[in-house]
C-alpha cells in the first residue's frame, strides 16, 4: 500500500506460503521482501526473496534439517542476519552475504539465541540468549557483525527475563523489556556508561516497542486498557 494514496497493489500470486510462520523482512532497497517457506509443512523453513517490482522470487537458503528465520539487513543492504538451528544445534545467529550467498555462523550458544538487530550505525548487533542454569533467565548481548567482541550487557538478575526492543537513532542506547520487578517494565541501556534505567512504577505490565528518535520510547501494555503510552528518556 502507498502511504499517500492508500493504493493497494498485489505483489505475489501463489509464490508465498499461505501462512508465513517464520517471519518476513523488508530489505533496505525498498523493493525486496525476504520471507520464509517450508516444504510440505515440515517446518524446515528456508529464506526466499521477492522483488516487488519484477515479482521475481529467489531462494536464498536450502537446509533440509534446519529452520532459517530472517532478522535484519545491514544499512548498505549487503548482509542479512538470520537465526537458524543448523548443525543440529539450538537457534543461533548467522550472517549471509546477499551477493555471494556465503553464510557465516556468528554465535554458538547451547541455549537458543534469538534476534540480531543492527544498531543504526551498523557497528553492533543486539540479541538475546541464556547462559545460566536457570532456564527461565533471558539476557541481552551485543556482538560485532563479524562475530567478534560478543558480550552480555544486560542481566538485571539471574532469573529475570530481559528482552531487546529497539535502538535509539544515534545508537547511544537501546530500549528493552524486563520483568525483574514482577510485571514487564520498559527500560533502557546506555552503551557508553552501562547505565540502566527503568520507567514506570511497575504497577501495569507493558513492553518496550519502539524508540522514537533519541528521546521517546513507545510502551505497549500487555492488556488494554490502559492504552499505549510513551516515556521520555
Amino acid at each position: 500500500m502507498k502511504h499517500n494514496t492508500k493504493e493497494i497493489t498485489q505483489i505475489s500470486d501463489g509464490e508465498l506460503p499461505k501462512g508465513i510462520r517464520a517471519g518476513y523482512l523488508w530489505g533496505k532497497d525498498d523493493r525486496t521482501i525476504f520471507f520464509t517457506k517450508d516444504n510440505d509443512g515440515d517446518e524446515k523453513h528456508d529464506i526466499y526473496s521477492i522483488d516487488i517490482h519484477t515479482k521475481a522470487v529467489t531462494q536464498l537458503t536450502k537446509t533440509k534439517e534446519a529452520q532459517d528465520m530472517p532478522i535484519d539487513v545491514s544499512l548498505d543492504g549487503k548482509w542479512m542476519i538470520f537465526n537458524a538451528n543448523r548443525n543440529h544445534r539450538q537457534m543461533n545467529l548467522f550472517r549471509m552475504n546477499l551477493e555471494t550467498k556465503a553464510v557465516k555462523q556468528l554465535t554458538d550458544h547451547a541455549n537458543p539465541a534469538m534476534g540480531g538487530m543492527y544498531s543504526k550505525d551498523g557497528s553492533m548487533l543486539a540479541y538475546g540468549t541464556n547462559e545460566e542454569e536457570n532456564l527461565v533467565n533471558a539476557d541481552i548481548y551485543l556482538i560485532k557483525p563479524d562475530g567478534s567482541e560478543q558480550r552480555r550487557v544486560v542481566q538485571l538478575e539471574v532469573g529475570s527475563q530481559d528482552s531487546f526492543a529497539d535502538w535509539s537513532e544515534d545508537g547511544s542506547f537501546f530500549a528493552f523489556t524486563t520483568d525483574v520487578n514482577g510485571n514487564n517494565q520498559v527500560a533502557i541501556y546506555h552503551l557508553e556508561t552501562d547505565a540502566i534505567k527503568l520507567y514506570g512504577d511497575g504497577s501495569q505490565a507493558e513492553s518496550a516497542s519502539k524508540v522514537i528518535g533519541n528521546d521517546k520510547i513507545l510502551a505497549i501494555p500487555i492488556k488494554t486498557p490502559p492504552y499505549p503510552r510513551s516515556f521520555t528518556t
